[in-house]
């Protein structure tokens, strides 16, 4: 079964709505359906110190994305991008003090303390054939006025035939999309900013003070770049 949809705010959700999609269209199986692995069993409470130590902003190295680890609720949640949405975030259920559970998968998420020059990594196992790796990244980014209009132009895509302008406000950076509300940009770490649908956004620079170029580099979206034109 596939699904094609002209909405671009779904991410995660698509697998949901297919299923549900599924139930209601498709015959009930016949034969007998093969048992999928036993999901990991939950251990420990621990802490909202305990498992705040663990969240921040984490780098896929293999497919140089970017998911966020939080606290809410009094339990730890990890989102596939780098905001704290719940649309896209899964919970994270302790096995210790450093190994965690996604809720009916066998997937297991440990934690490793920075250590040697390294920073805090989740390898994440049962997911894949191989370990996958992210590490954790510094925040804090505060650009001034003047830096904000660094950043502020228009940016074409060839791949999108489509332009989008970037303005810098007193309240901080914006993202104009043609027929779209504007979408605020957070500062993240220098020269990348998130904002709703586009997520985490990495401006490059040619010779010169102004921004040359940005790239979206998301779960469902890989090096889009954009040009700048003015």
């Amino acid at each position: 079964m596939a699904v094609l949809c002209n909405l671009d705010n779904l991410n995660a959700r698509v697998g949901t709505l297919a299923r549900e999609v599924a139930a209601v269209y498709l015959p009930e199986r016949t034969e007998p359906v093969k048992p999928e692995a036993p999901p990991v069993s939950a251990g420990p409470s621990l802490t909202s110190a305990e498992l705040a130590s663990n969240a921040g902003l984490y780098h896929d190295l293999t497919t140089d994305t970017y998911g966020r680890v939080y606290v809410r609720d009094g339990k730890l949640w990890a989102s596939l991008d780098a905001g704290d949405g719940p649309g896209d975030s899964f919970e994270l259920r302790p096995l210790d003090a450093n190994r965690f559970s996604i809720p009916g998968a066998p997937v297991v998420a440990e934690f490793v303390a920075p250590g040697g020059g390294r920073p805090r990594q989740i390898r994440v196992t049962g997911a894949g054939q191989k370990p996958m790796v992210s590490e954790q990244v510094a925040e804090g980014f505060a650009p001034t006025a003047a830096q904000l209009r660094e950043y502020a132009g228009r940016y074409a895509s060839a791949d999108l035939k489509v332009t989008y302008t970037l303005v810098a406000r007193a309240s901080g950076l914006a993202l104009q999309i043609p027929g779209r509300d504007e979408i605020p940009l957070q500062p993240v770490f220098p020269d990348a900013f998130y904002g709703s649908l586009v997520d985490l956004i990495r401006f490059s620079r040619a010779p010169g003070p102004q921004a040359s170029a940005f790239t979206i580099n998301r779960t469902s979206v890989r090096n889009l770049r954009f040009e700048r034109v003015r």
